[in-house]
């Protein structure tokens, strides 16, 4: 089985490949992605998205359309990059630019608790199993919400026969490409 270390640089570089050739990293679902979406998310009260970089799926269009009547938020790393949560955040308003480099919301909002995640990857197999970014700042979120519904975001050239697991990664729930929608059982 291929190290994680080397499925990772080769799904970033698929990932890159074809978003490029795409020309947009906007996620643009066929009406029956759309409706199966939107009817697994109608019984959840809170969904958390993120935004996107390096070439993920651009969900914010999305998340404004699935959410709405529900509250919203996303990822928050904190000063340590130690911490991931999840803080209050709505469509339209202002997001920081982390020490990390990516958008959050302020660390005066909220602290949010999601029903649902929208969670980026950088592969995934059909077990739905979800390779990151080698971090593991989503696996400990996700281990610490173990009742939230987690719906893997990608693309699908970034579908791998098998991704290696280990005991700390959390499963998905589901995952999303462009062409599919993968729910477990």
């Amino acid at each position: 089985m291929t190290s994680k270390i080397d499925l990772r640089a080769d799904l970033q570089k698929r990932r890159q490949v074809f978003v490029k050739k795409r020309k947009s990293s906007l996620i643009n679902l066929p009406s029956q992605l759309w409706s199966r979406l939107s009817v697994d998310l109608q019984n959840f009260q809170s969904i958390a998205g993120y935004v996107s970089l390096r070439g993920e799926p651009d969900i914010m269009s999305l998340l404004s359309q699935v959410a709405v009547g529900k509250r919203t938020g996303l990822p928050f790393l904190d000063e340590s990059g130690a911490v991931m949560t999840f803080r209050s955040w709505s469509p339209g308003e202002a997001l920081e630019k982390s020490s990390f480099g990516f958008c959050q919301p302020s660390p005066d909002a909220a602290l949010f608790i999601p029903d649902a995640i929208f969670v980026p990857l950088v592969g995934f197999d059909r077990a739905l199993n979800r390779l990151g970014h080698g971090k593991g700042h989503y696996d400990r979120a996700l281990a610490s919400l173990p009742r939230a519904f987690k719906i893997g975001i990608g693309w699908s050239v970034q579908e791998a026969a098998a991704i290696p697991a280990d005991p700390w990664d959390v499963l998905l729930d589901a995952v999303l490409t462009e062409r599919e929608w993968i729910e477990r059982g």
